[in-house]
């Protein structure tokens, strides 16, 4: 959208933390005093707003956001993060590795990096890489020709 913007980084901390700790998510986008809070309102909103550069375009894009959508968090992010996350962990600071780890281990009910080491991880990785290489093979983009929304749910992860 070629929008200027500040940004907060919060690290990994406590959900009090953030902006609105009831919602207990990010992003956030403020605007003035507005809170929109979640990818899917930030990009409504950031169409809604701010004309130039649709993230979203039309009926055609949306379909594609929902596909990519689907396949993100169904496919990629699960066979590919189990893989990560103690190679993110190690590299944290202390601070927001003592909040990242138990709360990822918790969450998953294992230590991170038996997550890793599970049998079939990798090849479940590697399958979902390959379909990421079969999505990009005629196009730069998830979404085309452009970077739009699919774009992003990559970069951000889907809301």
């Amino acid at each position: 959208k070629q929008v200027e913007f500040d940004t907060n980084a919060l690290g990994f901390q406590p959900k009090a933390h953030y902006p609105d700790p009831e919602y207990g998510k990010l992003p956030m986008l403020k605007v003035g005093d507005d809170l929109i809070k979640g990818s899917n309102q930030i990009v409504q909103w950031l169409d809604a707003n701010v004309q130039a550069n649709p993230l979203v375009d039309g009926d055609a894009g949306a379909a594609r956001v929902s596909e990519v959508s689907d396949f993100l968090g169904q496919a990629l992010y699960p066979a590919v993060g189990p893989l990560l996350f103690h190679r993110v962990a190690d590299a944290l600071s202390a601070d927001d590795r003592d909040y990242f780890v138990p709360n990822r281990e918790a969450r998953f009910g294992q230590k991170l990096d038996a997550m890793a080491q599970a049998p079939g991880q990798a090849e479940k990785a590697a399958g979902a890489m390959e379909t990421l290489a079969t999505l990009l093979a005629d196009q730069p983009y998830l979404s085309g020709n452009a970077g739009r929304k699919p774009q992003y749910l990559f970069s951000h992860g889907p809301a």
